[in-house]
Parts: C-alpha cells; sequence; structure tokens
C-alpha cells in the first residue's frame, strides 16, 4: 500500500477520502486529486460570489460533449489546497466559453492556471486566451495534459485556476467554465 498526506489525511490506496477530492477504488493507480471534489476547501477571489460555483450538479454541454465544470466569470481564480506530487504526476483539465455566450457581445477569456511551490513563489503553468464569440475554431472544449514533473517529486504544490476578461477589459457574458480539473497520480510498483 502507498500513502500520501494531503490536506492534513493520510489517504492510503484503497481508501477514498470523498470530500478531500481524493479517491481510489483499488491498489492500481493512478490516484486523483479531484479539484472539483476539492473545490469546498479552495480560496476564492472574485468580485461576486455567485461569479464562482460549483454547485452539485454543476455540467456543462459544449458540442454535445457534457462534462462536470466549475464555473468561473471573470475576473476570478481559486486556489485549491497543497497536495504533494510525484515524479510522475500530470495536471489535466479541460475548458471553454458556454454555448449560450456564442451570440452575445464580449471579447472572450485568458484562462491561467498557476502553481504555487513550497517556498511560496508561484509560476504560471498554463495560459490560453480564445473568443468563441468572434472565433469559430474556439467552440469547442479545449483539453489539456500538462506535466508537473518539473516541480520536484515529493513536494507539495498549490493549483491556482483563474479567468480574466479578454484584451478590452469586457467581461459581458464571459461563461468561462473548467471541466474536470485533476491531479493525476502515480507510483512506481
Amino acid at each position: 500500500m502507498w500513502s500520501t498526506v494531503a490536506l492534513g489525511l493520510i489517504v492510503t490506496v484503497g481508501l477514498t477520502c470523498g470530500g478531500c477530492g481524493w479517491g481510489a477504488d483499488n491498489d492500481a493507480v493512478p490516484q486523483v486529486y479531484d479539484l472539483i471534489k476539492a473545490f469546498p476547501k479552495a480560496k476564492t477571489q472574485t468580485p461576486n460570489p455567485r461569479y464562482v460555483t460549483q454547485p452539485a450538479s454543476n455540467y456543462a454541454e459544449v458540442a454535445g460533449d457534457r462534462r462536470p465544470v466549475l464555473s468561473m466569470h471573470p475576473p476570478s481564480s481559486a486556489e485549491f489546497p497543497s497536495v504533494r506530487i510525484t515524479a510522475e504526476s500530470v495536471f489535466t483539465f479541460g475548458f471553454c466559453i458556454l454555448e449560450a455566450a456564442w451570440g452575445k457581445p464580449g471579447d472572450g477569456v485568458e484562462f491561467t492556471v498557476l502553481v504555487r511551490l513550497p517556498d511560496n513563489t508561484q509560476e504560471r503553468l498554463f495560459s490560453k486566451y480564445i473568443d468563441p464569440k468572434h472565433n469559430p475554431e474556439d467552440r469547442r472544449w479545449f483539453t489539456e495534459r500538462i506535466s508537473l514533473e518539473r516541480f520536484a517529486a515529493g513536494k507539495s504544490i498549490q493549483i491556482t485556476l483563474a479567468t480574466s476578461p479578454g484584451p478590452a477589459g469586457d467581461n459581458d457574458f464571459d461563461w468561462a467554465v473548467w471541466s474536470q480539473p485533476q491531479i493525476v497520480l502515480s507510483r512506481t510498483k
């Protein structure tokens, strides 16, 4: 069995800690730190509390693909509790602007992922600006898979998801969502 400390709890493969974002159904790898499940413990920054939500049944469908989501209207961010990563850890996530906003005013959204290190420094892991209102190629889910190896195995990191308005600073109808943000952890047998 493999154990790790996360959020002050010891989580062992084969056990599930449903409220903290961890889960595993057997001894198989990988383990997953699910940011949607961890959302109640995230620190949010937003001008309006309704801008950042994760209701129990919050799903979004884009181009026929339905996914669980965190809604994050810009300018907003959510910093999640620390998680110990391994050399094989990767951060996977999707993002888009909801279809209902595509015909509305606005100039798109920048989606950013930051990593806070144990020394309290913060690095940008990812950033992408999309504008499906004016760019038909952006009318879809975007999906990313980014290695966390460079952040040193065995260290704890914090992930921050952030959205900001487009270049004109217009956040009208910026119905931004993150889908299935997870840190996938694995171990060598």
